[in-house]
């Protein structure tokens, strides 16, 4: 609808920010595909639910303007109320002025008390995100997986990893910085971020213990007896009989080029329950080779966090000073780049309930199902809606032994030492 589209003084006024502030923002990102536009009459107007979504993720806008936090400490409590009063009496105004004058009051009274409620909701869950997984920030060491012919690592990793940006405007200076120093060898920080599966992050391979199949190409199986055992994988072995008639899926990547993804359904191996979850498809079809290929309707996503027998801090005697390896991988790699929607309002409710699953456990799987793919006004294909599955505790389960077994069996295969 075009009243859901608002100019930059009535987007300002609405979001409590100066007007220059976001015009500024408004014009250095408009071909990003962040903020959906168009042009009415002569005057450009802006998505309100775009602009409240990244306020929402970035209260400064991208570092424009200092803009108080809403949850603060209790101590001061009486100036987060006196901030909340003065920005509902500008939005209040803006309303009314809106109503006199036949403009878009009804979008703006109907907005205020939900951008309220989801920014406060994607605050607490970029806190619980940080208290389950360990805070994600510039001391982190992150591992993208290979380079490929266009010059980067997957395309949906490296969206995976922006989208974990995106939630954190104050890494996002410094996105360049860590691109150029992402760690490729081993040992590896003692906070360390995996992202993507075994066929694009070969570290993956090397964690989880997969090797090839005996067909050429992409096809892989864990070891009979891993060393980590998991509870939930996927099947990668296209000769496993469980892999017959799987469907395969397409979507457009995240990188803007236009250019489709093709893989074959994969399913998640939920081996607590014995059963398997297969995603379904979508009515969306993408050409791929001559060929129609159906969209997916939803993916499974794993989240993993063990302790890090990899870092550079480990001995075997002291795994707390080891850190945390965290694994983020997905279905297919649509999946995969929706763990921002962790860090968004709509990760509030699934991470309180996978927190209340786990406990305070330290190592542990979390299942989270993500669906409804929608295209966006750059075209590309993304989930919109994520929930809690299923999650198990890790912590009785893999021996401190089989964290140095493995350890020593990567290094020694990568040409490193043990004891580096």
């Amino acid at each position: 609808m075009d009243s859901d589209f608002v100019t930059i003084e009535e987007a300002a006024a609405f979001l409590g920010v100066d007007c220059d502030v976001l015009e500024d923002f408004v014009s250095s990102n408009k071909t990003s595909g962040i903020i959906d536009f168009r042009r009415v009459g002569d005057v450009e107007r802006y998505l309100l639910a775009d602009l409240i979504k990244i306020q929402t993720s970035d209260r400064t806008f991208d570092g424009r303007k200092a803009i108080v936090r809403k949850l603060i400490a209790p101590l001061h409590y009486s100036r987060f109320y006196q901030t909340r009063r003065t920005f509902g009496m500008k939005v209040l105004s803006t309303f009314i002025f809106a109503v006199a004058t036949g403009g878009t009051g009804g979008i703006l009274a109907y907005h205020y008390k939900k951008a309220d409620d989801e920014r406060t909701d994607a605050t607490v869950a970029q806190d619980l995100f940080d208290e389950i997984f360990g805070q994600i920030n510039l001391d982190c060491g992150y591992n993208l997986g290979k380079w490929y012919d266009h010059g980067d690592v997957h395309r949906d990793d490296r969206a995976a990893f922006d989208s974990i940006l995106s939630g954190r405007p104050s890494m996002a200076a410094s996105d360049h910085r860590m691109r150029n120093s992402l760690p490729v060898s081993m040992p590896v920080k003692s906070e360390y971020v995996l992202i993507g599966g075994p066929v694009s992050t070969p570290i993956v391979r090397d964690v989880w213990q997969y090797e090839t199949g005996r067909r050429s190409g992409p096809s892989l199986k864990r070891v009979n007896e891993p060393l980590l055992p998991l509870p939930y994988s996927f099947i990668f072995d296209d000769e496993d009989d469980r892999m017959k008639d799987m469907e395969r899926f397409s979507w457009t990547f995240a990188d803007g080029s236009g250019r489709f993804a093709d893989s074959p359904n994969r399913p998640l191996l939920d081996g607590q329950r014995n059963r398997l979850l297969i995603p379904k498809p979508s009515s969306e079809f993408r050409p791929v080779r001559g060929e129609q290929l159906r969209v997916p309707y939803d993916n499974y996503l794993i989240i993993t966090r063990i302790p890090n027998f990899l870092s550079e801090k480990f001995d075997e005697r002291y795994p707390d000073l080891w850190g945390s390896l965290v694994s983020i991988q997905a279905t297919h790699g649509i999946g995969t780049r929706a763990v921002g929607l962790l860090l968004t309002h709509k990760g509030k409710d699934p991470l309180l309930k996978m927190k209340d699953a786990i406990s305070d456990a330290r190592a542990f799987q979390a299942v989270f199902r993500v669906s409804k793919p929608e295209v966006d006004s750059n075209g590309i294909d993304n989930f919109k809606n994520i929930e809690y599955t299923c999650s198990a505790v890790l912590d009785d389960n893999i021996p401190l032994p089989n964290y140095t077994n493995l350890r020593n069996t990567i290094l020694q295969t990568h040409g490193y030492s043990a004891y580096m």
